[in-house]
């Protein structure tokens, strides 16, 4: 649930920011130029009758899309809830928690007096380490990133790992023996792989 957040946090954020224009903006806005319009209407003997319906059929669909979203976001919410407690129950929360300080560990700040080119390789190499997780697979744990980037980047990421991943991961996994560094070259991706013992 945490590696996957950006799936689920942006969609939430949008449709409250959506909620909220529909209920409270658009309304808002509504009544305001709905009495302008009436001020106009007295004061200068103007026909706004149709306007003023109009606005009026738009602020009831603004009610009607406003439940629409708030039963979406709520769906959303309790799809979340249920994703935290299979994580929650089958551990890979707690994994995703401990991961989060090697992650952090491995992710360079890049300075800005760089070469341009090692810059965008080393933001690059950032990129993918931030999509490492460790799984369990056939009731051991297991250490993937994928990498799918040019050989510069790929050897960026394995001299990381090579010098700091081991250790990052018995001090997050501390009662964990880890097997050696493997790139396993895929199709399209390559993976680096540790393995439980």
């Amino acid at each position: 649930m945490l590696y996957f957040k950006k799936l689920w946090i942006v969609p939430e954020a949008l449709l409250l920011m959506f909620w909220a224009l529909c209920k409270y903006v658009g309304p808002y806005f509504i009544n305001s130029v709905t009495k302008v319009l009436w001020g106009i209407s007295n004061k200068l003997s103007l026909d706004f009758t149709n306007s003023i319906v109009k606005l009026e059929d738009l602020n009831e669909s603004l009610k009607v899309w406003e439940s629409k979203v708030l039963y979406i976001v709520a769906l959303i919410a309790l799809l979340v809830i249920v994703w935290f407690v299979v994580d929650l129950l089958n551990g890979q929360l707690v994994r995703d928690v401990k991961l989060a300080p090697t992650i952090r560990f491995l992710v360079r700040d890049i300075a800005q007096d760089s070469l341009n080119v090692v810059m965008s390789e080393e933001r690059d190499a950032n990129k993918w380490i931030r999509r490492s997780r460790v799984i369990k697979w056939e009731k051991k744990l297991m250490f993937i990133m994928p990498v799918m980037a040019n050989s510069t980047v790929t050897k960026i990421i394995k001299e990381r790992c090579d010098s700091d991943l081991l250790s990052c991961l018995s001090e997050s996994f501390n009662a964990v023996d880890w097997m050696p560094i493997k790139v396993k070259k895929g199709s399209i991706i390559k993976w680096i792989i540790v393995k439980q013992k």
